[in-house]
């Protein structure tokens, strides 16, 4: 027995091949369409659609702000600056950003820092007086092209403040030639007139244009010469009249 086990376990055991399975039939495929709701596919391709451009149009807009963004440091200013001025241009906005500055400062006051002693300046309520408030809202909506919509009644002076402030303001943009974003706009129309009027006195002041040299075909090299000075000729007779001191409408020119 025991040789028996020797030989069995001496002799390697070979692994005996196994028959291949058949290939399993493949089921029969369904139509897919026959799984899709028309309705729901058509909601999905408006769905779809609608995200596209809305998705092509924020990203034009990104691309537009960065390029406003480096138009800002240009002008020499900061983007936090822009984010305080977007936050500050609402009550609420401006509260949130006072409770900051205050807790910035107690901190600073906690340390014994100088700056730490302005921290009564943000916790005590506001002293600005309204009439300023109104006259520089009504300055700041006339820099950025808004309408004249003050929020008080005709009767109260902050009105009286805003509208003075408003006009001043737009005076001011007048006269330094800002012209507004559109026609549509207060003094668009005044601009407009103005610019025709320096357009017009400029081609008043430009005198009449120099005269064109005539060329005629079928002339002689000589023919063409004479033509060629008189035509100079004509031109110098016509500047002397319009610039010679004393002469034409122009009057003396010093």
């Amino acid at each position: 027995m025991a040789k028996k086990a020797a030989k069995k376990a001496a002799k390697p055991r070979v692994a005996k091949p196994k028959a291949d399975k058949p290939a399993a039939k493949p089921r029969a495929a369904k139509a897919v369409l026959n799984f899709i709701d028309p309705e729901k596919q058509a909601l999905f391709n408006v769905n779809r659609e609608k995200w596209e451009r809305l998705n092509q149009a924020v990203q034009k807009a990104v691309a537009q702000r960065r390029s406003h963004e480096k138009t800002i440091k240009g002008d020499g200013f900061t983007l936090s600056q822009i984010k305080v001025g977007v936050e500050c241009s609402t009550p609420e906005g401006e509260a949130a950003l006072q409770s900051r500055i205050a807790n910035d400062l107690l901190a600073a006051a906690y340390v014994g820092a100088d700056i730490g002693t302005q921290l009564s300046l943000f916790i005590e309520p506001s002293r600005v007086p309204a009439t300023e408030r109104a006259a520089t809202e009504g300055a700041v909506d006339a820099q950025t092209n808004k309408p004249a919509k003050p929020k008080y009644d005709p009767s109260t002076p902050q009105y009286k403040a805003y509208m003075d402030s408003y006009h001043e303001e737009q005076g001011r943009q007048l006269k330094a030639g800002i012209k507004p974003l559109d026609e549509s706009e207060p003094g668009a129309k005044l601009i407009k007139k103005s610019e025709k009027d320096a357009a017009a006195a400029s081609k008043k002041d430009a005198g009449p244009p120099p005269a064109k040299p005539q060329i005629s075909k079928g002339l002689t090299h000589k023919e063409q010469s004479r033509a060629d000075k008189d035509t100079q000729a004509a031109a110098k007779a016509t500047a002397d009249k319009y610039f010679k001191p004393g002469g034409g409408d122009f009057g003396s020119i010093n």
